[in-house]
């Protein structure tokens, strides 16, 4: 969110009083800590589910691929309807 000049010189009128400011940007735009606070639990999700999905699906690559070769290798193999 973009701040008006008039807006940013009433909360850093006094750049002292950091308790005073926090009170202002509280008041004007809620609890900022209680959404940092919900950013970082969902990061914490993030980093546990992201390295755990990418390891599904590198596994079942290979797995895929190995099948789909083992398939194509079995009818490459088996004798012809024909009699060829």
């Amino acid at each position: 969110m973009i701040l008006s000049a008039s807006t940013r010189d009433n909360f850093l009128a006094n750049p002292g009083d950091a308790k005073a400011v926090r009170q202002r940007i509280d008041a004007r735009f809620g609890k900022i800590g209680d959404r940092m606070q919900m950013l970082t639990i969902v990061t914490r999700r993030l980093r546990v589910v992201e390295p755990l999905l990418c390891g599904i699906v590198l596994g079942l690559i290979p797995v895929t691929l190995a099948g789909l070769f083992y398939a194509a290798y079995k009818q490459y193999k088996r004798p012809t309807e024909l009699g060829g």
